[in-house]
């Protein structure tokens, strides 16, 4: 199981969004690398929406990230099944935000997001243990930063 995390923010807010990203994934990664829940998702991508000074509006638009879905990994050319979720962190709270307070928020909208489970999911996984694990990664990350 793969984790990526990545962000789509304005320039000015960019940069400490995208290395909090960096150091969330590869703590995912390391702490959850081994787990299994199941077949049907071979990654589980993030994306922090940070595009909109109102909460509601850029709420809609980290909406477009909640996705179940599959691509075809351009180097490897195999079938990769993710499943996506937007998180929405409005463009005044990201902008003064040093990269440890970022990872902290980055953190915690993991966590609330992991607890809501998506309409559609493959038949056999196990999405209460990936969202319980999730919820663990990112509660110790969130204390350690």
């Amino acid at each position: 199981m793969k984790f990526r995390v990545t962000s789509v923010a304005w320039e000015d807010c960019s940069q400490s969004l995208g290395a909090a990203c960096i150091l969330v994934e590869d703590w995912l990664a390391a702490s959850l690398s081994g787990a299994s829940f199941g077949e049907g998702i071979d990654q589980v991508s993030f994306v922090v929406v940070s595009l909109d000074e109102d909460a509601q509006a850029n709420a809609v638009q980290a909406a477009g990230f909640h996705k179940l879905g599959r691509y075809t990994d351009p180097i490897h050319s195999r079938l990769v099944r993710y499943l996506s979720y937007g998180l929405s962190l409005p463009y005044g709270q990201a902008l003064p935000l040093s990269v440890s307070e970022a990872v902290v928020i980055i953190g915690a909208l993991i966590q609330a997001k992991s607890c809501i489970r998506p309409k559609r999911l493959p038949k056999g996984y196990d999405y209460q243990r990936l969202s319980e694990s999730l919820g663990a990664a990112a509660k110790v990350l969130a204390t350690s930063a």
